[in-house]
Protein backbone atom coordinates (compact mmCIF):
# COMPACT_ATOMS: atom_id res chain seq x y z
CA UNK A 1 0.00 0.00 0.00
CA UNK A 2 1.41 3.46 -0.82
CA UNK A 3 2.55 5.27 1.93
CA UNK A 4 0.99 8.82 1.17
CA UNK A 5 -2.08 7.85 -0.49
CA UNK A 6 -4.45 9.76 -0.87
CA UNK A 7 -3.49 11.29 2.63
CA UNK A 8 -3.34 14.98 1.41
CA UNK A 9 -6.97 14.69 0.42
CA UNK A 10 -8.15 12.95 3.71
CA UNK A 11 -6.47 16.23 5.45
CA UNK A 12 -8.44 18.73 3.31
CA UNK A 13 -11.64 16.87 3.83
CA UNK A 14 -11.45 16.48 7.12
CA UNK A 15 -10.35 20.06 8.07
CA UNK A 16 -7.90 19.09 10.82
CA UNK A 17 -4.84 17.19 11.74
CA UNK A 18 -5.14 13.42 11.85
CA UNK A 19 -4.27 11.69 14.25
CA UNK A 20 -2.98 8.03 13.86
CA UNK A 21 -0.87 9.18 10.66
CA UNK A 22 0.88 5.53 10.79
CA UNK A 23 -2.39 3.81 10.61
CA UNK A 24 -4.37 6.17 8.37
CA UNK A 25 -2.58 5.37 5.28
CA UNK A 26 -3.12 1.50 5.25
CA UNK A 27 -6.92 2.66 6.62
CA UNK A 28 -7.35 4.16 3.51
CA UNK A 29 -6.43 1.78 1.10
CA UNK A 30 -8.44 -0.77 2.76
CA UNK A 31 -11.15 1.21 2.08
CA UNK A 32 -10.32 1.45 -1.35
CA UNK A 33 -10.43 -2.02 -1.63
CA UNK A 34 -13.39 -2.76 -0.04
CA UNK A 35 -15.59 0.00 -2.72
CA UNK A 36 -13.30 -1.80 -5.67
CA UNK A 37 -14.78 -4.77 -4.73
CA UNK A 38 -18.52 -3.41 -4.83
CA UNK A 39 -18.71 -3.30 -1.19
CA UNK A 40 -19.83 0.22 0.36
CA UNK A 41 -20.20 -0.30 3.93
CA UNK A 42 -17.77 -1.27 6.95
CA UNK A 43 -18.33 -1.93 10.51
CA UNK A 44 -15.69 -0.89 12.81
CA UNK A 45 -14.84 -1.39 16.36
CA UNK A 46 -13.13 2.04 16.76
CA UNK A 47 -15.28 3.59 19.59
CA UNK A 48 -14.65 -0.03 21.85
CA UNK A 49 -11.62 1.23 22.96
CA UNK A 50 -13.77 3.83 24.81
CA UNK A 51 -16.14 1.09 25.75
CA UNK A 52 -15.94 -2.70 25.98
CA UNK A 53 -12.38 -2.84 25.17
CA UNK A 54 -11.13 -0.13 27.96
CA UNK A 55 -8.21 -0.55 29.35
CA UNK A 56 -8.63 1.40 32.69
CA UNK A 57 -5.28 2.41 33.18
CA UNK A 58 -6.38 5.22 35.29
CA UNK A 59 -7.06 2.74 38.19
CA UNK A 60 -3.29 2.82 38.93
CA UNK A 61 -3.33 6.65 40.06
CA UNK A 62 -6.67 5.76 41.58
CA UNK A 63 -5.26 3.15 43.79
CA UNK A 64 -2.51 5.32 44.86
CA UNK A 65 -4.33 8.00 46.07
CA UNK A 66 -6.50 5.63 47.92
CA UNK A 67 -3.58 3.65 49.54
CA UNK A 68 -4.06 0.68 47.71
CA UNK A 69 -0.46 0.40 47.35
CA UNK A 70 -0.31 -3.49 47.11
CA UNK A 71 -3.21 -3.83 44.98
CA UNK A 72 -0.97 -1.43 42.63
CA UNK A 73 2.15 -2.87 42.69
CA UNK A 74 0.32 -6.53 42.29
CA UNK A 75 -1.03 -5.13 39.03
CA UNK A 76 1.82 -3.64 37.99
CA UNK A 77 3.97 -6.29 38.80
CA UNK A 78 1.53 -8.79 36.95
CA UNK A 79 2.06 -6.25 33.49
CA UNK A 80 3.80 -7.51 30.75
CA UNK A 81 4.59 -4.49 29.14
CA UNK A 82 7.96 -3.53 28.73
CA UNK A 83 9.79 -0.88 31.41
CA UNK A 84 7.21 -0.77 33.29
CA UNK A 85 7.78 -1.77 36.96
CA UNK A 86 9.99 1.56 37.52
CA UNK A 87 9.11 4.48 34.63
CA UNK A 88 5.38 3.22 35.35
CA UNK A 89 4.72 3.80 39.39
CA UNK A 90 5.38 6.96 38.39
CA UNK A 91 4.01 7.78 35.39
CA UNK A 92 0.99 6.06 35.72
CA UNK A 93 0.45 6.15 39.35
CA UNK A 94 2.29 9.51 40.82
CA UNK A 95 2.18 11.98 38.24
CA UNK A 96 -1.66 12.09 37.70
CA UNK A 97 -2.07 12.72 40.97
CA UNK A 98 0.57 15.52 41.32
CA UNK A 99 -0.11 19.14 40.28
CA UNK A 100 1.13 19.95 36.87
CA UNK A 101 3.89 22.31 38.12
CA UNK A 102 5.50 19.89 40.34
CA UNK A 103 5.28 16.97 37.22
CA UNK A 104 6.86 19.94 35.03
CA UNK A 105 9.77 20.95 37.79
CA UNK A 106 10.54 16.91 38.07
CA UNK A 107 10.61 17.03 34.21
CA UNK A 108 13.37 19.61 34.50
CA UNK A 109 15.13 18.24 37.79
CA UNK A 110 15.53 14.41 35.24
CA UNK A 111 16.85 16.65 32.07
CA UNK A 112 13.51 15.80 30.11
CA UNK A 113 11.72 18.94 30.28
CA UNK A 114 12.30 18.97 25.90
CA UNK A 115 10.97 15.87 26.16
CA UNK A 116 7.61 15.83 27.93
CA UNK A 117 4.29 17.83 27.14
CA UNK A 118 3.53 19.26 23.81
CA UNK A 119 7.34 19.38 23.24
CA UNK A 120 7.27 15.45 22.53
CA UNK A 121 4.89 15.81 19.48
CA UNK A 122 5.06 19.01 18.32
CA UNK A 123 6.93 21.09 15.65
CA UNK A 124 6.78 24.59 17.28
CA UNK A 125 10.22 25.81 18.09
CA UNK A 126 10.78 26.71 21.68
CA UNK A 127 11.54 30.44 20.82
CA UNK A 128 8.26 30.63 18.76
CA UNK A 129 6.48 28.84 21.77
CA UNK A 130 7.97 31.54 24.37
CA UNK A 131 7.38 34.28 21.56
CA UNK A 132 3.54 33.38 21.17
CA UNK A 133 3.21 32.12 25.24
CA UNK A 134 2.07 28.80 24.58
CA UNK A 135 2.41 27.78 27.90
CA UNK A 136 0.94 31.21 29.23
CA UNK A 137 -1.68 30.69 26.91
CA UNK A 138 -2.72 26.85 27.57
CA UNK A 139 -2.72 27.78 30.98
CA UNK A 140 -5.25 30.23 30.47
CA UNK A 141 -7.39 27.77 28.73
CA UNK A 142 -7.25 25.51 31.75
CA UNK A 143 -5.25 23.17 29.56
CA UNK A 144 -2.47 20.67 31.33
CA UNK A 145 0.48 20.46 28.60
CA UNK A 146 2.41 18.10 30.98
CA UNK A 147 -0.22 15.01 29.80
CA UNK A 148 0.64 13.63 33.70
CA UNK A 149 -2.12 11.28 32.78
CA UNK A 150 -6.12 10.73 34.41
CA UNK A 151 -7.15 10.55 37.94
CA UNK A 152 -9.24 8.06 37.54
CA UNK A 153 -10.74 5.24 34.95
CA UNK A 154 -14.03 7.20 34.56
CA UNK A 155 -12.12 10.44 33.91
CA UNK A 156 -10.09 8.93 31.00
CA UNK A 157 -13.35 6.59 29.16
CA UNK A 158 -15.01 10.56 29.36
CA UNK A 159 -12.06 12.35 27.63
CA UNK A 160 -11.70 9.84 25.17
CA UNK A 161 -15.63 9.47 24.41
CA UNK A 162 -15.62 13.33 24.72
CA UNK A 163 -12.36 14.86 22.48
CA UNK A 164 -11.89 11.41 20.84
CA UNK A 165 -15.18 10.21 19.69
CA UNK A 166 -17.57 13.30 19.16
CA UNK A 167 -14.81 16.04 18.71
CA UNK A 168 -12.34 14.26 16.47
CA UNK A 169 -14.32 11.03 15.09
CA UNK A 170 -17.44 12.77 13.34
CA UNK A 171 -14.73 14.81 10.42
CA UNK A 172 -12.34 11.72 10.40
CA UNK A 173 -15.01 9.59 9.45
CA UNK A 174 -16.90 12.06 7.33
CA UNK A 175 -13.43 12.66 5.22
CA UNK A 176 -12.76 9.03 5.59
CA UNK A 177 -16.64 8.15 4.00
CA UNK A 178 -16.27 10.96 1.44
CA UNK A 179 -12.86 10.13 0.37
CA UNK A 180 -13.28 6.03 -0.31
CA UNK A 181 -17.56 6.05 -1.11
CA UNK A 182 -17.83 3.33 1.99
CA UNK A 183 -19.76 4.41 5.08
CA UNK A 184 -18.50 2.99 8.30
CA UNK A 185 -20.69 2.35 11.15
CA UNK A 186 -19.16 1.93 14.54
CA UNK A 187 -21.76 -0.60 17.05
CA UNK A 188 -19.29 0.21 19.93
CA UNK A 189 -19.83 3.73 20.08
CA UNK A 190 -23.10 3.00 20.20
CA UNK A 191 -24.92 5.37 23.04
CA UNK A 192 -26.55 2.63 25.22
CA UNK A 193 -23.28 0.45 25.10
CA UNK A 194 -21.55 3.74 26.57
CA UNK A 195 -23.99 4.15 29.18
CA UNK A 196 -23.57 0.21 30.15
CA UNK A 197 -19.58 0.88 29.92
CA UNK A 198 -20.05 3.85 32.17
CA UNK A 199 -21.85 1.91 35.03
CA UNK A 200 -19.16 -1.01 35.00
CA UNK A 201 -16.90 -0.89 37.90
CA UNK A 202 -13.59 0.10 36.90
CA UNK A 203 -11.38 -3.39 38.29
CA UNK A 204 -13.58 -5.15 35.28
CA UNK A 205 -11.71 -3.59 33.10
CA UNK A 206 -8.13 -4.46 34.37
CA UNK A 207 -7.01 -7.50 36.49
CA UNK A 208 -4.45 -9.54 37.15
CA UNK A 209 -2.49 -7.26 34.69
CA UNK A 210 -4.46 -7.48 32.05
CA UNK A 211 -5.86 -4.38 30.48
CA UNK A 212 -8.85 -5.37 28.41
CA UNK A 213 -10.25 -7.75 31.22
CA UNK A 214 -13.80 -7.71 30.10
CA UNK A 215 -13.42 -8.01 26.50
CA UNK A 216 -11.02 -10.98 26.70
CA UNK A 217 -13.39 -12.65 29.15
CA UNK A 218 -16.61 -12.34 26.71
CA UNK A 219 -14.47 -13.17 23.90
CA UNK A 220 -12.96 -16.50 25.67
CA UNK A 221 -13.73 -19.30 22.96
CA UNK A 222 -15.46 -16.52 20.17
CA UNK A 223 -12.44 -15.16 18.77
CA UNK A 224 -9.26 -16.84 18.09
CA UNK A 225 -6.31 -18.09 20.36
CA UNK A 226 -4.33 -15.25 18.80
CA UNK A 227 -6.07 -12.56 20.38
CA UNK A 228 -5.54 -13.62 23.93
CA UNK A 229 -1.69 -13.82 23.40
CA UNK A 230 0.46 -10.75 24.42
CA UNK A 231 1.26 -8.06 22.31
CA UNK A 232 3.89 -8.74 19.99
CA UNK A 233 4.96 -6.70 16.57
CA UNK A 234 4.17 -2.91 15.91
CA UNK A 235 1.22 -1.58 13.93
CA UNK A 236 2.32 0.07 10.58
CA UNK A 237 6.16 -1.12 10.96
CA UNK A 238 7.20 -0.38 7.87
CA UNK A 239 5.96 3.28 7.49
CA UNK A 240 9.30 5.07 8.07
CA UNK A 241 11.42 2.79 5.97
CA UNK A 242 11.41 5.24 2.55
CA UNK A 243 12.37 7.91 4.80
CA UNK A 244 15.13 6.34 6.58
CA UNK A 245 16.59 4.41 3.16
CA UNK A 246 16.69 8.02 1.54
CA UNK A 247 17.14 10.52 4.29
CA UNK A 248 20.59 10.74 4.08
CA UNK A 249 20.17 11.93 0.16
CA UNK A 250 17.34 14.44 1.37
CA UNK A 251 19.78 16.28 4.02
CA UNK A 252 22.31 16.78 1.53
CA UNK A 253 19.90 18.43 -1.20
CA UNK A 254 18.44 20.74 2.13
CA UNK A 255 22.44 21.15 2.85
CA UNK A 256 22.53 22.61 -0.56
CA UNK A 257 19.63 24.75 -0.58
CA UNK A 258 20.91 26.49 2.86
CA UNK A 259 23.61 27.68 1.36
CA UNK A 260 21.05 30.16 -1.30
CA UNK A 261 19.44 32.19 0.61
CA UNK A 262 17.95 33.80 -2.33
CA UNK A 263 15.68 30.66 -2.83
CA UNK A 264 14.39 30.78 1.05
CA UNK A 265 11.90 28.47 0.80
CA UNK A 266 10.47 25.81 -1.58
CA UNK A 267 7.73 23.61 -0.70
CA UNK A 268 4.73 21.53 -2.90
CA UNK A 269 1.04 22.73 -2.21
CA UNK A 270 -1.37 20.92 0.01
CA UNK A 271 -2.89 18.37 -2.83
CA UNK A 272 -1.28 16.15 -5.58
CA UNK A 273 1.70 14.83 -3.74
CA UNK A 274 2.43 11.81 -5.60
CA UNK A 275 0.66 13.20 -8.87
CA UNK A 276 2.89 13.13 -12.00
CA UNK A 277 3.06 16.58 -12.70
CA UNK A 278 1.43 19.49 -10.21
CA UNK A 279 2.51 22.83 -8.92
CA UNK A 280 5.71 23.98 -6.82
CA UNK A 281 6.33 27.22 -5.38
CA UNK A 282 9.81 27.50 -6.29
CA UNK A 283 10.80 30.62 -4.76
CA UNK A 284 9.82 32.15 -1.49
CA UNK A 285 11.86 35.00 -0.10
CA UNK A 286 11.59 38.35 1.90
CA UNK A 287 12.58 41.52 2.66
CA UNK A 288 15.36 43.14 0.77
CA UNK A 289 15.41 39.83 -1.41
CA UNK A 290 12.23 40.10 -2.18
CA UNK A 291 12.32 43.29 -2.98
CA UNK A 292 15.78 42.72 -5.07
CA UNK A 293 13.84 39.75 -7.10
CA UNK A 294 10.96 42.30 -7.53
CA UNK A 295 13.41 44.34 -9.80
CA UNK A 296 14.31 41.57 -11.99
CA UNK A 297 11.93 40.61 -15.18
CA UNK A 298 9.97 37.59 -14.71
CA UNK A 299 11.67 35.22 -16.97
CA UNK A 300 15.23 36.40 -14.69
CA UNK A 301 13.26 35.36 -11.85
CA UNK A 302 11.97 32.21 -13.23
CA UNK A 303 15.19 31.22 -14.50
CA UNK A 304 16.76 31.69 -11.29
CA UNK A 305 14.03 29.86 -9.50
CA UNK A 306 14.87 26.48 -11.85
CA UNK A 307 18.86 26.86 -11.13
CA UNK A 308 17.68 26.49 -7.37
CA UNK A 309 15.62 23.65 -8.00
CA UNK A 310 18.48 21.96 -9.96
CA UNK A 311 20.29 21.04 -6.16
CA UNK A 312 17.82 18.92 -5.63
CA UNK A 313 19.09 16.89 -9.21
CA UNK A 314 18.96 18.28 -12.73
CA UNK A 315 16.06 15.77 -13.36
CA UNK A 316 13.72 18.05 -11.05
CA UNK A 317 15.03 21.31 -12.46
CA UNK A 318 14.42 20.50 -15.74
CA UNK A 319 11.41 19.77 -15.08
CA UNK A 320 9.80 23.25 -14.44
CA UNK A 321 8.45 25.07 -16.58
CA UNK A 322 5.24 27.39 -17.38
CA UNK A 323 5.91 29.54 -14.67
CA UNK A 324 4.56 32.52 -12.09
CA UNK A 325 6.15 34.98 -10.80
CA UNK A 326 4.49 37.70 -8.28
CA UNK A 327 6.47 40.48 -6.37
CA UNK A 328 3.96 41.91 -4.41
CA UNK A 329 5.93 45.65 -4.20
CA UNK A 330 4.98 45.77 -7.77
CA UNK A 331 1.20 44.96 -7.43
CA UNK A 332 -1.34 47.54 -7.35
CA UNK A 333 -3.13 48.72 -4.54
CA UNK A 334 -1.36 46.14 -2.14
CA UNK A 335 2.58 47.37 -2.32
CA UNK A 336 3.84 44.76 0.23
CA UNK A 337 2.91 41.26 1.19
CA UNK A 338 1.12 41.65 4.60
CA UNK A 339 -0.06 44.18 7.12
CA UNK A 340 3.00 43.86 10.50
CA UNK A 341 1.21 44.63 13.93
CA UNK A 342 4.64 44.73 15.44
CA UNK A 343 5.39 47.97 14.28
CA UNK A 344 2.70 49.38 16.40
CA UNK A 345 2.94 50.07 20.30
CA UNK A 346 1.76 46.26 21.45
CA UNK A 347 -1.20 47.84 23.78
CA UNK A 348 -2.67 49.97 20.91
CA UNK A 349 -1.78 46.79 18.21
CA UNK A 350 -4.36 45.14 20.87
CA UNK A 351 -6.58 47.42 20.95
CA UNK A 352 -7.18 48.33 17.71
CA UNK A 353 -6.87 44.59 16.41
CA UNK A 354 -10.14 43.75 18.88
CA UNK A 355 -12.00 47.07 17.86
CA UNK A 356 -11.70 46.13 13.93
CA UNK A 357 -12.73 42.17 14.81
CA UNK A 358 -15.75 43.36 16.18
CA UNK A 359 -17.10 45.86 13.60
CA UNK A 360 -18.78 49.25 14.06
CA UNK A 361 -22.38 50.40 14.02
CA UNK A 362 -23.73 53.91 12.55
CA UNK A 363 -25.58 56.28 14.03
CA UNK A 364 -29.09 57.08 13.27
CA UNK A 365 -30.79 60.51 12.98
CA UNK A 366 -31.13 60.17 16.45
CA UNK A 367 -28.06 59.37 17.57
CA UNK A 368 -29.07 55.70 18.53
CA UNK A 369 -26.07 53.27 17.48
CA UNK A 370 -26.43 50.48 14.88
CA UNK A 371 -25.73 46.41 15.71
CA UNK A 372 -22.04 46.16 13.58
CA UNK A 373 -22.84 46.30 10.15
CA UNK A 374 -19.25 47.84 8.50
CA UNK A 375 -16.34 45.30 9.20
CA UNK A 376 -12.74 45.56 8.08
CA UNK A 377 -12.10 41.71 6.43
CA UNK A 378 -8.68 40.45 5.87
CA UNK A 379 -5.59 38.05 7.19
CA UNK A 380 -4.63 40.91 9.34
CA UNK A 381 -7.53 40.18 11.78
CA UNK A 382 -7.10 36.51 12.37
CA UNK A 383 -4.56 34.13 14.03
CA UNK A 384 -2.77 32.89 10.35
CA UNK A 385 -1.64 36.62 8.92
CA UNK A 386 0.00 36.39 6.19
CA UNK A 387 -2.09 33.23 4.44
CA UNK A 388 -5.22 33.33 2.24
CA UNK A 389 -6.78 30.64 5.41
CA UNK A 390 -6.79 34.03 7.57
CA UNK A 391 -8.13 35.83 5.31
CA UNK A 392 -11.25 33.24 4.99
CA UNK A 393 -11.47 32.91 8.84
CA UNK A 394 -11.24 36.55 9.58
CA UNK A 395 -14.89 36.81 6.94
CA UNK A 396 -16.73 33.76 8.49
CA UNK A 397 -15.99 35.44 12.13
CA UNK A 398 -17.73 39.31 10.60
CA UNK A 399 -20.46 36.81 8.92
CA UNK A 400 -21.06 35.26 12.93
CA UNK A 401 -20.94 38.91 14.40
CA UNK A 402 -23.87 39.86 11.79
CA UNK A 403 -25.63 36.89 12.45
CA UNK A 404 -25.57 37.36 15.97
CA UNK A 405 -24.87 41.21 16.93
CA UNK A 406 -25.04 40.63 20.61
CA UNK A 407 -22.47 38.00 20.86
CA UNK A 408 -18.76 39.98 20.58
CA UNK A 409 -16.27 38.02 19.35
CA UNK A 410 -13.32 36.71 21.95
CA UNK A 411 -11.09 39.19 22.90
CA UNK A 412 -7.34 38.56 21.87
CA UNK A 413 -4.34 39.18 24.46
CA UNK A 414 -1.41 38.99 22.00
CA UNK A 415 -1.46 39.90 18.51
CA UNK A 416 -0.04 37.47 15.92
CA UNK A 417 4.03 38.33 14.71
CA UNK A 418 3.28 38.35 10.97
CA UNK A 419 6.66 37.87 10.03
CA UNK A 420 7.07 34.53 12.76
CA UNK A 421 3.85 32.93 11.07
CA UNK A 422 5.07 33.21 7.55
CA UNK A 423 8.57 33.62 7.37
CA UNK A 424 9.39 31.38 10.14
CA UNK A 425 12.05 33.76 12.31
Amino acid sequence: MPLGGDMDKFFLLAEMPSRGMNNMHWGIAINHKIRASGKKLVISGASGNATLSFDAKGLYAQWFRQGRWLKLWRELAADKTPGLKCSGIYSRAISPNIPASFAQAIARARGISAKTGWQSHSAIARDYADHMAVDQRAQEAGWDTSYAGFNSPREMMYSMLERGGREEAGPTKLAMETLTGVKIMDPMGSPRIMRFCAGIPPEQFLKNGNHRYLMTRMMKGRLPNEYFLPQCGRQSADWHLKMTRDIQTFRGKVARMKDDPDMAQIWYPSTGYHDQKGVLTGAYNFSNIAYRWGTKSVQERLDYARSGARKFGEEFGDGLHDGVAIAWQNMPYIKGGWAQWQVIPTANAVQHFNDLSQGSGIYDKNGKLSDPVFFVVGDQLSSLPGWQEGAIVAALKSLRRMAYPKLELPQVNFVPDTRVMVEGI
